[in-house]
């Protein structure tokens, strides 16, 4: 991957996490959401296709062990749907 390529897949994931966030709290609907997404995909253009915002790999509750460690206590950004 070339440094272009991953700042551009670190753009990507920066924003979708924030407008998933936006979406988990309600702020905006499943059809915005689809819509922001295809917008972004096309501008950012990210070599994983979304996989990591589509998947929740960005969740510390999902990237430790049975779900459990510090990682995934109680802190509001690590409160998956």
């Amino acid at each position: 991957m070339t440094g272009d390529a991953l700042k551009r897949e670190c753009q990507y994931e920066v924003v979708m996490y924030q407008v998933k966030r936006k979406l988990r709290v309600g702020l905006i609907t499943e059809q915005e959401f689809q819509e922001i997404e295809a917008r972004f995909r096309a501008k950012y253009k990210p070599i994983s296709g979304g996989y990591i915002v589509q998947t929740d790999l960005l969740c510390a509750r999902r990237r430790v062990i049975n779900g459990c460690g510090k990682e995934a206590g109680g802190h509001e950004e690590n409160q998956c749907t």
